[in-house]
């Protein structure tokens, strides 16, 4: 009702008529950019699909064969081989053979033992029998959301062949070739971008105060960007974290604040690997970890160390002053 739309529109035509726009023309992609939109696209609609199978199996499995997922994570393709092809624990004793798919099926990486204890499980798993018509419906949702992990596997080897020429896609292959491919979709070319802070604000990273409720002037990201974009860089951090040039960082600020440290954390990491991503690509450099987080390790004070103590967090000894 109050048409903030409109307003909108007309306070960037004014400011624009004022001179205090700049023109950014639009430009045809290239051929192999215009592909890796298209395989990003295809990737992105994939997942979805496979989570939202995945999701329905898992009630199911939980009800039939709740032993199952605790021996093998719901979205391993080798249980949803194993359940699109025997759709229920007593199918699998049925089978001879069965030890022997299962082996096939993991490629040689699950061991006897666990095999012996799948096998074990459906012999006496406390789950309700399956009726017919329920195991040919479970046998059908293992088969879509293993149809759909392969076609995101056909994606990402697809927008793997396409960056290979793909001079900037290249130089930031640390951080995952097809991470890379959706952030350049996306996003854009970090080097269209005037500053470290527009290619930030771009993916809805930058800082705003919020004051409503229980929020008297916290700080929190605006979220206005691509939530595709922010959901790579997010999977993106969660691997940085668990290198030794980011870790210490990460785990000195959880140690600083136990309760929101860890969300925290990650978001930090988000950030500070968009400016590295913008800088890298604005000066050809090498993308290098240990020039993200330059320096010693953030430094807890003794206070700080007695208060996560306290509070039954474990702090690295490393990390207190």
């Amino acid at each position: 009702p109050s048409q903030h739309d409109g307003k909108d529109a007309a306070m960037i035509a004014e400011l624009t008529a004022f001179g205090k726009g700049k023109a950014w023309p639009f430009t045809e992609r290239s051929e192999t950019e215009q592909q890796i939109d298209h395989y990003v696209q295809r990737i992105d609609a994939y997942r979805k699909q496979m989570s939202m199978w995945v999701g329905r199996l898992e009630g199911l499995a939980a009800r039939h064969w709740p032993e199952l997922t605790e021996l093998l994570s719901l979205s391993s393709v080798t249980l949803l081989q194993l359940l699109a092809r025997y759709g229920s624990p007593a199918e699998v004793l049925l089978d001879p053979g069965a030890s022997e798919q299962l082996a096939r099926w993991s490629r040689g990486r699950l061991s006897s033992s666990k095999i012996a204890g799948i096998l074990s499980s459906a012999k006496a798993t406390h789950g309700v029998p399956v009726c017919p018509a329920e195991r040919k419906w479970i046998q059908e949702i293992a088969a879509e959301g293993l149809s759909a992990y392969r076609k995101v596997q056909q994606c990402e080897r697809a927008l793997e062949s396409l960056a290979g020429d793909h001079q900037g896609i290249q130089q930031l292959s640390s951080l995952g070739i097809v991470t890379m491919c959706v952030l350049w979709s996306v996003v854009g070319d970090p080097r269209d971008y005037d500053s470290a802070g527009a290619y930030l604000k771009a993916f809805g990273l930058n800082l705003k105060e919020r004051s409503s409720g229980k929020r008297v002037g916290q700080l929190a990201i605006t979220k206005r960007g691509p939530s595709l974009a922010r959901r790579w860089l997010f999977f993106a951090a969660l691997r940085a974290v668990q290198r030794p040039e980011v870790k210490p960082w990460y785990l000195a600020l959880q140690a600083r604040d136990p309760k929101h440290g860890k969300m925290k954390g990650l978001v930090g990491v988000m950030r500070k690997l968009c400016r590295s991503i913008w800088h890298v690509s604005q000066t050809g450099e090498t993308f290098a970890w240990e020039k993200v987080f330059p320096g010693e390790p953030l430094l807890a004070t003794s206070d700080d160390c007695l208060r996560s103590r306290s509070a039954g967090v474990p702090v690295p000894l490393l990390f207190c002053s």
